[in-house]
């Protein structure tokens, strides 16, 4: 009998534990809870956004988004790869991972990294399968030069 009521007690908990933002009514939870368009991580898409990498050797541009800002589904980007304050880099490379950091799973499609005629880089698909925040490490290669950029944006649903 014991073993019932503390099963039955589990279930009610487990039920009425949804995860989700509080009731309207009850408003000092619902300022508490922070979706991923307030997290700090998250930059706000703008065409030609620039990051330096971790380094402080190269920065990533990103060129454009399709579509802008990066939504849920199939994305693609150009990104353009340069020196850092902006000077042309010296035979780039790019190579990226996405990632749900709040999840530790990427995503279930591996993006394709095509040179294009101009010097900059098409990234296609960029599967963004789940709204949340998506991260997406850029590692960079110039002659000798190596470094990492990470962006992450707010998905939407």
């Amino acid at each position: 009998m014991r073993r019932a009521g503390c099963a039955v007690v589990t279930l009610m908990l487990v039920a009425c534990s949804s995860g989700a933002p509080a009731a309207a009514a009850d408003a000092g939870a619902e300022a508490a809870f922070i979706g991923c368009e307030r997290d700090p991580r998250a930059l706000t898409y703008a065409a030609n956004l620039t990051k330096v990498g971790e380094q402080g050797t190269l920065q990533l541009a990103l060129v454009q988004a399709a579509p802008a800002p990066p939504l849920r589904g199939t994305n693609t980007w150009r990104v353009r790869v340069e020196r850092a304050g902006g000077a042309a880099a010296a035979q780039p490379a790019v190579n990226v991972t996405l990632l749900m950091p709040e999840h530790g799973h990427g995503s279930s499609v591996t993006p394709v990294v095509t040179a294009q005629p101009d010097g900059s880089f098409e990234i296609a698909p960029l599967y963004l399968f789940m709204p949340g925040l998506w991260q997406a490490t850029f590692a960079l290669t110039s002659g000798a030069d190596t470094d990492t950029v990470v962006m992450a944006f707010c998905v939407a649903g």
